[in-house]
């Protein structure tokens, strides 16, 4: 996995930051986000997953549960 500024193109769940060297978050991108664009909805705020900036790396694989396969 590495970063890049692409915008998460499939569901899943991503690391984000803002820029390089700056502390990482875990972002649950669903069909929806991918089809509407809208990541964040905080009050009256909504971003957007094209203006969002900064960097992915994703989608991250779904860990399995123990005894399933």
């Amino acid at each position: 996995m590495t970063w890049t500024t692409d915008k998460p193109t499939q569901p899943g769940w991503y690391w984000w930051r803002y820029e390089k060297g700056r502390k990482a978050a875990m972002l649950s991108i669903s069909p929806a986000h991918i089809q509407h664009m809208d990541v964040f909805t905080e009050g009256s705020l909504v971003m957007f997953l094209n203006e969002v900036p900064g960097e992915w790396a994703g989608p991250i694989e779904t860990p399995k549960e123990l005894g399933h396969e």
